[in-house]
C-alpha cells in the first residue's frame, strides 16, 4: 500500500459504520486489539471462508462464514480488514469483491496499514514501544470480554 492508499484506508475506517475482520489467526488477533482500540464499537465480528461452525471466538467476537454477513448489513457500510498471510490476500480480495464487499484492506505482517495503525495507537496512549502497547491492549480486551460475559 502506498501512503495515499494508507491515508485513504484510515479515512474510510473512520467513516464506515462497521468493521469486519477477515481471518482467525495471529494477524486477526492483532488487528482486533488495535482496531477495536482506535475505532471502538465498530467491529461486528470475524469472518472466514467455509466456516464449519465450531471455530473458536477471537476475544469476544464470533468467527462466522463470510456469507453470514450478507443480507444483515449494507455491504457498502462495511470496511473489511483482511488480516491473513499476504500470500492469501489477492484470492480473498477477489472473492470478497465478487460477494459484493467494496472497502477491503490488507492488514498484517508489518505492512503499511498495520504499521500506521500500531504507531497511531502507541502515540494516542503515550507508550514508549509496541511491547508495552500490546500488553495494555490485551489486558484491556480481557476486561471488556469479562464485562460482556457478566452482562
Amino acid at each position: 500500500m502506498k501512503q495515499a492508499t494508507t491515508d485513504l484506508a484510515i479515512k474510510q475506517l473512520n467513516e464506515c459504520d462497521h468493521i469486519l475482520i477477515y481471518g482467525a489467526a495471529g494477524n486477526a488477533r492483532e488487528a482486533i486489539l488495535y482496531i477495536d482500540y482506535l475505532f471502538p464499537d465498530k467491529i461486528i465480528g470475524c469472518a472466514i471462508t467455509n466456516a464449519r461452525g465450531d471455530e473458536d471466538d477471537l476475544f469476544s467476537f464470533q468467527v462466522k462464514d463470510i456469507s453470514q454477513y450478507k443480507g444483515i448489513y449494507i455491504l457498502e457500510s462495511i470496511c473489511v480488514i483482511v488480516a491473513v498471510r499476504p500470500s492469501y490476500f489477492e484470492e480473498i480480495d477477489c472473492n470478497l469483491r465478487k460477494a459484493g464487499f467494496l472497502n477491503i484492506f490488507s492488514y498484517g505482517d508489518g505492512n503499511e496499514l498495520s504499521r500506521l495503525i500500531q504507531e497511531t495507537a502507541i502515540k494516542k496512549k503515550n507508550f514508549s514501544n509496541q511491547y508495552e502497547m500490546n500488553n495494555w491492549l490485551i489486558h484491556r480486551r480481557i476486561k471488556i470480554d469479562m464485562r460482556n460475559m457478566i452482562a
